[in-house]
């Protein structure tokens, strides 16, 4: 069977296709609310072994988190053919670099956590 894109999508906890409700709200993202209530469960979980490893503190939780849209420095590379000069550098929002660090702190913990799973 061939979904269309704007009629079927895929369930982002369970992966599996559904088609999304008419009624209206917010864009449905999961088939059912028991896959919603896993991924909720699963997030509440990461955040407390988060919060016990350091890696993330209450703090920083009730700020949520840094702004995504500062610009990042631009990489200066030679141009190939057909394309345009690279422009120059955007200057980067004061604590943009600070979002950095939370995602690696964030990556970092994802891998132990999926190393220790493995071990266990």
């Amino acid at each position: 069977m061939v979904f269309e894109m704007t009629k079927h999508r895929v369930c982002l906890w369970c992966g599996n296709g559904f088609t999304p409700r008419r009624d209206g709200g917010k864009r449905q993202v999961f088939c059912r609310s028991v896959c919603r209530r896993g991924f909720d469960a699963a997030g509440r979980r990461w955040v407390a072994e988060a919060i016990a490893t350091g890696v993330l503190t209450v703090r920083e939780l009730k700020n949520g988190p840094t702004p995504t849209r500062a610009l990042v420095p631009a990489i200066a590379s030679p141009a190939t053919v057909g394309e345009a000069a690279p422009q120059p550098p955007v200057r980067v929002a004061l604590g943009a670099e600070s979002g950095n660090a939370h995602q690696r702190a964030f990556e970092e913990l994802l891998a132990r956590t999926i190393t220790a799973r493995r071990r266990g």
